[in-house]
């Protein structure tokens, strides 16, 4: 009479350390001196494997990673050795973690996709300033002082500046006309006082 030789198949732990492409597997009860991982996504289906791990006393600590493991799937597999495979366990992959877009470059990209569209300017070139928190009046007095400073330091004098000022203001002061750039609201006062100041150099041209 012939008496069947019992083989005992390796026991497949439980999947540990998940992240979005990897997870980690044991291996115990394994015959000889290797043992790896198959698995797949479908239950019963393995297309894939470990390759050979290392066993030590019976026991094999198995990573799985890599391509073609997805975030949001469930991953079937088990542990197998030289005699066959344990049973089939499950590990579910979590969805992957998107990587933050910055927003610091969002005038660019939208000057780019507008192919510069001149209406587009005056938004994306002080976007990035003012999403960090920093007034808008203060980028358009900043850049309007540049321009007065400027004819100051050539010619010593502010008439030349504020003539300057009140002829470009018309250009730029209008969302929908000009160069579309458009003053912030708050700005109309000081365009106020500008105008008040060349009436005065004007009176005393005049009179002078």
């Amino acid at each position: 009479m012939l008496v069947g030789h019992a083989v005992a198949l390796p026991t497949t732990g439980a999947a540990s350390l998940i992240g979005s492409n990897n997870f980690t597997s044991t291996a115990t009860g394994v015959t000889g001196t290797s043992a790896y991982i198959v698995w797949g996504q479908a239950t019963g289906v393995y297309n894939f494997n470990t390759g050979n791990s290392t066993a030590t006393a019976g026991s094999s600590t198995i990573k799985v990673w890599g391509a073609p493991l997805i975030g949001g799937r469930t991953v079937y597999f088990k542990a197998c050795d030289t005699t066959g495979c344990g049973s089939e366990l499950t590990a579910a992959i979590p969805q992957v973690t998107a990587i933050p877009v910055p927003t610091f470059g969002n005038g660019l990209r939208e000057l780019t996709s507008s192919h510069f569209a001149i209406t587009n300017i005056s938004s994306a070139l002080t976007g990035a300033y003012v999403a960090s928190g920093t007034p808008i009046l203060l980028l358009w007095g900043i850049m309007y002082l540049c321009i007065f400073v400027g004819f100051w330091l050539r010619t010593r004098s502010g008439r030349l500046g504020f003539v300057m000022v009140m002829l470009i203001v018309p250009f730029i002061a209008y969302e929908t006309a000009g160069l579309y750039l458009g003053l912030p609201s708050v700005a109309s006062g000081f365009i106020m006082v500008l105008a008040a100041l060349l009436a005065g150099m004007v009176y005393s041209l005049a009179h002078g």
